[in-house]
C-alpha cells in the first residue's frame, strides 16, 4: 500500500494509508523511513535556510532608508565639523584665558602676602635687637 506523506515544519506531521479509512498515528519506522527521504530532507533544509535568512537578513523583511552620501551631504559634514572645530578652539582659548588670570592674581596674592610677611619679620626683629641693646645700656649703665 501506498503512503501519503505531508511535512510539517518540525516534521512527518501526517501519514494516510492508500485507503484513507481510518487514521491511526505513524509508527516509529515509518516516521524514520520519512525522515531519510530525500524529499523530506529537501523540504527540511529549505525550511531551515528561509528562516536562516529571515534573521541573519531582517533587511529584506523591513524597508529600510539610508541617507545618501552625496557631495552636499558630505560638504554639510565637513562644515559641521569646521564649525565643532572652531567652537572648540573657542572654548579653549576661554578657558586658559580664565587660567592664566588667575594665575597672575594668585601670583599678586602671593606677592602680597610675602612682602607684608617679611615686613613684620623685620619689625619683629629690630625691636627685638632694640629691646636688647637697650636692656645692654641699663645693664652697662648700673656696673658703672
Amino acid at each position: 500500500a501506498a503512503a501519503a506523506i505531508s511535512v510539517g515544519v518540525l516534521g512527518v506531521s501526517n501519514i494516510q494509508s492508500a485507503s484513507a479509512a481510518t487514521e491511526c498515528p505513524p509508527s516509529f519506522v515509518e516516521v524514520c523511513r520519512a525522515r531519510t527521504d530525500p524529499a523530506f530532507l529537501r523540504a527540511q533544509q529549505a525550511q531551515a535556510d528561509a528562516l536562516l535568512a529571515a534573521i541573519l537578513h531582517p533587511q529584506t523583511t523591513w524597508s529600510v532608508t539610508w541617507p545618501t552620501f552625496n557631495t552636499a551631504n558630505q560638504a554639510a559634514m565637513y562644515a559641521m565639523q569646521q564649525n565643532d572645530m572652531l567652537q572648540a578652539q573657542t572654548t579653549f582659548a576661554q578657558v586658559s584665558a580664565q587660567q592664566s588670570a588667575q594665575a597672575v592674581q594668585n601670583w599678586q596674592t602671593m606677592q602680597t602676602s610675602q612682602t607684608s610677611i617679611f615686613a613684620y619679620t623685620q619689625d619683629v626683629t629690630v625691636t627685638a635687637a632694640l629691646r636688647a641693646n637697650t636692656t645692654w645700656s641699663l645693664m652697662d649703665a648700673y656696673i658703672r
